[in-house]
């Protein structure tokens, strides 16, 4: 069967609910759950993919009927974070409309997407086309998100500088150079308070047990990193 023979699915489901009784935005809340939940899998034999579902989903004439109540929900915010970041459907004028007359539902959304980080986003660009003039306090958040993704764009080019620099080292050391940092930083720090206990200050202790693990876990993941791309040769 194919995906253009299907009736929308959740067009469907909508009506059945709203004509048992159920209310446009008890209804639109059931399918919104349905569509994070991954739900439906199939239709008859046809398996859904996700991008099925995004197309059903935001295609459905159902949100011609949803109040501000429905776009302002939790749900809804998080629907719409997977919106922002697929790239299979678009809904014409649909951010437009929203930023309109629901702007805190789209500021939701694009936090929890993070849509900003991918500045190359088709929805991130649409965002940035939208006209902010009557909507101060998003053009706002969009500048927030701007700083960010340079925060973000600097902190990734200082990641592949360290990368490049590990690149050069040997699995062995890595291994010496990880031990000794561990000794100097985190070995006879811990020793010490062991040592001394009457010197121990509990809220440092907290602290110095969140930075051990902290490290501990940085360590473990170079290693990981290190040894995944490394060849035979190498040792």
């Amino acid at each position: 069967m194919a995906l253009d023979s299907i009736q929308n699915i959740y067009q469907d489901r909508y009506i059945r609910l709203t004509n048992n009784g159920e209310s446009v935005a008890n209804a639109i809340s059931k399918l919104t759950h349905r569509y994070l939940d991954g739900k439906p899998g199939k239709v008859g034999k046809h398996i859904l993919r996700a991008a099925d579902r995004d197309i059903y989903f935001w295609s459905a004439d159902f949100w011609f009927d949803a109040s501000v109540e429905v776009f302002e929900t939790e749900e809804f915010a998080l629907a719409l974070a997977r919106y922002l970041r697929q790239g299979n459907f678009t809904r014409s004028d649909w951010l437009k409309y929203l930023v309109s007359l629901a702007p805190q539902a789209l500021r939701r959304a694009i936090r929890y997407s993070q849509i900003f980080l991918f500045p190359k986003e088709s929805r991130w660009k649409e965002i940035r086309e939208l006209n902010l003039i009557e909507t101060n306090r998003f053009s706002e958040f969009i500048d927030a998100c701007l700083i960010l993704q340079e925060e973000h764009r600097k902190l990734e080019s200082f990641i592949k500088t360290i990368e490049a620099e590990l690149k050069r080292i040997t699995p062995m050391e890595t291994l010496v150079y990880a031990s000794l940092f561990a000794f100097k930083h985190l070995v006879f720090n811990q020793g010490r308070q062991a040592l001394r206990p009457d010197l121990l200050d509990i809220h440092q202790a907290d602290k110095n047990r969140d930075y051990f693990q902290r490290m501990t876990d940085a360590i473990n993941q170079i290693l990981m990193s290190k040894l995944k791309k490394s060849l035979d040769k190498d040792f």
